[in-house]
């Protein structure tokens, strides 16, 4: 991929399990969407940096998107979703390749 490539996934993540938003070593992206998926989906929104974790959203409803934001990763600190929900969620995200 190259700077300005859009960068997106989908992924369904278990009970307690996350969707990590991580890019690789060297490499930077601008988030701009995270799209949660199902008709009621409880979920952590949080910045993670290998040790510590910030929950910077907790949520009880879907679906919906966390949309026109600007969630910068890199391969250190990086944004992930975690399952709060019993059962396998879907997850995904949007965004830009920065470098």
């Amino acid at each position: 991929m190259a700077v300005g490539d859009v960068i997106s996934a989908i992924v369904s993540a278990s009970s307690g399990g996350r969707m990590s938003i991580q890019p690789a070593a060297g490499v930077e992206w601008v988030i701009q969407n995270i799209w949660i998926g199902s008709t009621t989906v409880s979920f952590d929104l949080e910045l993670f940096d290998g040790a510590n974790t910030i929950t910077a959203l907790s949520s009880a409803t879907g679906p919906l998107v966390i949309s026109n934001m600007q969630f910068h990763a890199n391969n250190s600190i990086y944004p992930r979703v975690l399952n709060n929900d019993a059962g396998t969620r879907q997850f995904g995200y949007d965004g830009v390749q920065t470098k």
